[in-house]
C-alpha cells in the first residue's frame, strides 16, 4: 500500500486577506505588510522646505491684524506714588521697572510711545492700534505706582511719533524747561497743559535724549514724515 506523506507547507490552506480592514473575515487579522502602491521616493529638501513655508510664527497673523487697525494716540497725566524725595536713584529704579514691563508687553500689542517724569508728575503718550491703546490705558489706571490719572488728549492718527520705541523715557531736561518758560510755567505740571503745549511737548520728546533705554522696535510707520517735520532724526 502506498503511504501518504504530510502535505508540504505550500499545500497548506491560507485564508485570503483583503487590503480593506473592514472587509468580512478580517476582524483580528493583521493586514498584509506589502504596499498597494509603489514606495514614495525621498523628498527633495527644497520641495520639503517650500511646503513648510506657510507655517509662519503665531505672532505674524496678529501683527497683520494690528497693521490694518486705525492708529490712535492717547496722552495722560498722573502723580507718582513712590518716594520722590530720596534722590534720583530711587526714581530711576522705579522708572526702570516701568520700562522693562513696557519692553516685554507693549510689542505684543503694537504699542509704543514716550514717558516723561518731573516734579513728581508723569506725562505719558501711548500710540498704537486704537483698541490696544484703550486696553492698555485701562490697565495703567490700576497701577498703584501713580494716582489722579487724567486723560489730556486722545485722537486717531496716521503717523507714529515713536516708531522705534516700546516706550521711550525722557527725563526733565533743558529743552522741556525752555518749553515751559515759553508758556509762562515755572515748573513741570502736565495737569495744566492745553493742546498746544501737549503737541509741542510731544515733538520735543521725539528729539529728547533717553539715557535709561535705547530704541528697541521697528513698527515701520512715521520715520520719513518725522524727518520732514524735524529736519533730522
Amino acid at each position: 500500500m502506498r503511504r501518504v506523506g504530510r502535505p508540504c507547507p505550500a499545500q497548506k490552506h491560507t485564508p485570503s486577506v483583503s487590503n480593506n480592514p473592514d472587509a468580512p473575515g478580517n476582524a483580528g487579522i493583521p493586514g498584509p505588510t506589502r504596499h498597494a502602491t509603489k514606495p514614495r521616493r525621498p523628498e527633495n529638501p527644497k520641495q520639503a522646505t517650500a511646503r513648510k513655508a506657510p507655517e509662519t510664527p503665531a505672532t505674524s497673523e496678529p501683527k497683520k491684524r494690528m497693521a490694518n487697525q486705525t492708529l490712535s494716540r492717547l496722552t495722560y497725566a498722573s502723580t507718582a506714588n513712590f518716594d520722590t524725595n530720596s534722590g534720583s536713584g530711587n526714581i530711576d529704579l522705579e522708572i526702570g521697572r516701568i520700562l522693562r514691563a513696557c519692553k516685554i508687553n507693549n510689542p505684543k500689542q503694537g504699542i509704543g510711545g514716550v514717558l516723561h517724569y518731573g516734579y513728581g508728575y508723569f506725562f505719558q503718550g501711548i500710540e498704537g492700534p486704537r483698541d490696544a491703546v484703550n486696553r492698555l490705558y485701562e490697565r495703567i489706571t490700576a497701577d498703584d505706582r501713580h494716582r489722579d490719572l487724567q486723560v489730556l488728549s486722545t485722537h486717531d492718527t496716521e503717523t507714529r511719533f515713536f516708531p522705534d520705541w516700546s516706550m521711550k523715557y525722557v527725563p526733565l531736561e533743558k529743552d522741556v524747561e525752555a518749553l515751559l518758560k515759553r508758556h509762562g510755567m515755572r515748573k513741570f505740571n502736565p495737569y495744566r497743559f492745553d493742546d498746544a503745549i501737549i503737541d509741542e511737548l510731544i515733538r520735543t520728546l521725539v528729539e529728547g535724549r533717553a539715557p535709561l533705554n535705547e530704541p528697541d522696535q521697528n513698527y515701520g510707520r512715521g520715520g520719513s514724515l518725522l524727518k520732514r517735520i524735524f529736519g533730522r532724526r
